[in-house]
């Protein structure tokens, strides 16, 4: 069933992109302009925005949108690169079996160029929402990434509780705030993040929260939908990931400064996870 906004405008969102992205210093995407719609939420990090002529301060919890052929650039810090995520979408059509391997259109924009009309869709350029919208993207970057039977539908129904959300945020201007637990679960996140760097302990989800381990590993799975081990390595992949195509370290330098003993146990690790070896990831990934 469709979302009627409080424009006017029926919502049935077809996602056509998804994505979680870590940029390296002082990455710099544009002057660009899509052909669809756009949020890109900031989920760490820092740098600027300018959409449609507006330039705009970004730091994590800040969610930004824009619809077609309007120009924009994203500039991410030197020091603090951004973790971003972004999902594309049409705001109605027809789903398609799955979710399209086609690349996005993007084209070339000029800094100065002219910014459409209003795109018809009732959500700010730039909003400064906190971290609640964070578990909507998760989804929207893993259901597209996976593409499991029924991805299509299952982008389209979060879109539409994260798109019913955001309007009342906007109505409202705060949302309730996060429960004792919610905060806990918040915290370990936090928590396995930081520690990307280390080897994965069971002990930290009690270290950091007064609950039992297989309570707090069966609500973080429930709220960010991958379990605490899971979300873990990931981080640590994304972490070898940046080291790699960043840092002047070697190929052991970067397996130490994760926390592994042997550098062959890191290359059939790395590999397993990305498919590539690190040394192959590294000189694909520093050529220009």
């Amino acid at each position: 069933m469709p979302l009627f906004t409080p424009s006017g405008a029926e919502l049935a969102p077809v996602v056509g992109y998804a994505n979680r992205l870590v940029c390296a210093p002082s990455e710099r995407f544009g002057p660009r302009a899509i052909s669809d719609f756009q949020f890109v939420f900031v989920a760490s990090g820092a740098g600027r925005f300018f959409i449609g002529g507006r330039s705009y301060r970004a730091a994590a919890g800040c969610l930004f949108f824009y619809g077609p052929d309007v120009p924009h650039v994203i500039e991410a810090d030197d020091a603090d690169p951004f973790v971003l995520y972004g999902v594309h979408f049409a705001p109605e059509g027809p789903l398609p079996e799955r979710p399209p391997e086609s690349p996005l259109r993007i084209r070339p924009a000029k800094e100065d160029e002219p910014a459409p009309a209003e795109p018809g869709l009732p959500f700010p350029p730039c909003a400064r929402t906190g971290m609640w919208p964070l578990p909507y993207f998760e989804t929207f970057a893993r259901e597209f990434v996976e593409k499991r039977p029924f991805a299509s539908e299952a982008l389209r129904g979060a879109m539409l509780q994260f798109a019913a959300k955001l309007l009342r945020w906007c109505e409202s201007g705060s949302l309730p705030a996060p429960t004792p637990l919610e905060a806990r679960i918040a915290a370990v996140r936090a928590m396995l993040e930081e520690r990307a760097g280390s080897p994965y302990d069971a002990g930290w989800l009690t270290e950091a929260s007064p609950y039992t381990h297989d309570y707090v590993s069966r609500k973080f799975r429930e709220r960010f939908g991958l379990s605490p081990q899971r979300y873990h390595d990931e981080r640590r992949v994304e972490r070898a990931k940046r080291l790699l195509a960043t840092s002047a370290d070697t190929v052991t330098g970067v397996a130490q400064r994760l926390g592994f003993e042997s550098v062959h146990y890191f290359c059939r690790w790395f590999k397993s996870r990305t498919g590539d070896q690190p040394s192959v990831y590294r000189q694909r990934n520093r050529t220009i």
